[in-house]
């Protein structure tokens, strides 16, 4: 087994508490804009029920309140579409960057207490 000298187990602890801080704020920082892509569904969705329930009072028979739910469904399945791509993008962004730098620091532990 190769020993690796103080210095060098020294740096790479560095590098990898520096990649832990790192990753931590790239992590808080894509979580936020998840909680705000989920916040914007959020609103929209009131939105959308906001605008039904101002429909209500024009409801003169049942083809009415048919035609305003539907809108109300087809509304909210266009928002979720939309949006719920978003937030996919963001969160697969987010498992990408925060599992790609802590694989690179395993790697580069792992490959300092490598068997010669």
């Amino acid at each position: 087994m190769n020993l690796p000298s103080f210095d060098s187990i020294v740096a790479v602890t560095r590098d990898n508490l520096d990649t832990l801080m790192k990753g931590g704020i790239v992590t808080a920082e894509g979580l936020t804009a998840v909680i705000n892509a989920y916040a914007t569904v959020a609103k929209q969705s009131l939105a959308n029920g906001s605008n039904a329930f101002k429909a209500l009072p024009t409801v003169r028979n049942a083809t009415d309140l048919q035609a305003i739910l539907v809108s109300l469904a087809k509304a909210n399945m266009e928002t979720a579409t939309i949006e719920g791509r978003a937030v996919q993008e963001l969160v697969k962004g987010l498992v990408n960057d925060s599992v790609t730098k802590l694989a690179g620091r395993i790697q580069a532990t792992t490959s300092l207490f490598s068997i010669a």
